[in-house]
């Protein structure tokens, strides 16, 4: 096996060509015929995911995993990783193109489904979910096939389609229940979006919830973990809530913070306030994919500085994903709005204060 080790200028580079591409297909929403394809898209989040390498993340972990071999006695990935890992014993790259390129291609699928221009697509999900989640975990296959089945069940508009896609609905569901430990909180959370009607009061329960749910969530969730280990398994899931809290109490960890949440915040308030028109075709997937990614964000603001910060930081990256769907159909229905323009204007400034920071760390 050939030697992998941390590139920095690799990092850069494979950061410089998202921001690119993300910019020019934003540029190219008013001209349909223009922007990238869907077949670009698949090998640029593909690729990213295979390059993009920053230390210290879950990419040298399941390195690690991977050059112990199936043979190693704990196992702390599910069994499928494994047994593709005996397919592809000899090289570490080709392994990860095996789970993250068919996660690209549901992800493509979704997109299709949902009748979105590639270009509206490609931006944002470049911009949300490819930099903050979707190439950090193994689990974006296990996610991708849920919402896969999320974005089927939505969208059905007569009685056959209606009893096929409930049918593909459960088979995708169960697949994706045996690809990740944590799939069952995420199905729960799931059903219950797709349930729950859409309604602004929740943003005003969650507010007046929020100080009364926080002293107690590391409790409840050790509770949880230790009685049902639906979540991860049970030594592992202490040491996600035991992990150290690296949040900098100082003027740069306070603005890298407030920056950092301003975008997506200001997106779920403006997205309740000015939701999509129930006679518009993909309400219910807007409606669903919002309160899915809107309760995991609730969730991890309940382990922000409690010294749960892998956790914490999971649970906002995994919301990532749906809400850049969210957000692509906002855009599609309400591109050039003010609501629009000022999200945009929050995601620049996010992301050139990440690169002060960067460079002054």
């Amino acid at each position: 096996m050939y030697q992998i080790s941390p590139n920095s200028l690799l990092d850069s580079f494979c950061m410089m060509v998202v921001f690119i591409m993300a910019i020019y297909n934003y540029m190219c929403i008013n001209d349909k015929k223009r922007g990238t394809s869907y077949f670009f898209f698949i090998v640029l989040i593909t690729l990213f995911s295979l390059y993009y390498r920053p230390a210290g993340g879950d990419f040298w972990h399941y390195l690690e995993a991977y050059e112990l071999g199936v043979d190693y006695p704990y196992h702390h990935m599910e069994d499928f990783y494994y047994w593709v890992m005996g397919l592809i014993p000899n090289n570490y790259l080709l392994w990860r193109f095996a789970i993250w390129l068919p996660a690209a291609i549901i992800i493509a699928i979704i997109f299709k489904i949902l009748k979105m221009p590639s270009s509206i697509a490609t931006c944002f999900f470049l911009l949300l979910a490819l930099i903050d989640s979707y190439y950090y975990t193994r689990n974006v296959l296990a996610l991708s096939i849920l919402y896969l089945a999320i974005a089927l069940y939505c969208m059905r508009d007569n009685f056959a389609k209606k009893t096929i896609n409930t049918i593909f609905f459960f088979g995708l569901v169960f697949a994706s229940w045996f690809l990740h430990k944590s799939m069952p909180v995420y199905i729960i959370l799931a059903l219950l979006s797709i349930f729950l009607p859409l309604n602004k009061k929740y943003v005003a329960i969650a507010l007046v919830a929020f100080p009364l749910l926080y002293g107690g969530i590391m409790l409840w969730a050790s509770d949880f973990i230790s009685t049902t280990q639906l979540w991860l398994m049970e030594g592992s899931g202490e040491i996600y809530l035991e992990s150290e809290n690296t949040f900098a109490a100082n003027w740069k960890g306070v603005l890298s913070l407030i920056i950092g949440y301003a975008p997506v915040t200001y997106f779920y308030a403006i997205a309740f306030h000015y939701p999509l028109s129930k006679n518009n075709p993909t309400y219910y997937p807007f409606k669903v994919f919002l309160l899915y990614a809107f309760f995991l964000f609730f969730i991890s603001f309940l382990f922000l500085g409690q010294g749960s910060i892998a956790i914490q930081a999971r649970l906002y990256k995994s919301s990532m994903l749906p809400l850049a769907f969210v957000v692509c159909l906002f855009f599609k229905n309400n591109f050039g709005s003010k609501q629009c323009t000022y999200f945009i204007y929050l995601l620049a400034i996010k992301y050139a204060t990440s690169l002060f920071l960067e460079i002054t760390t």
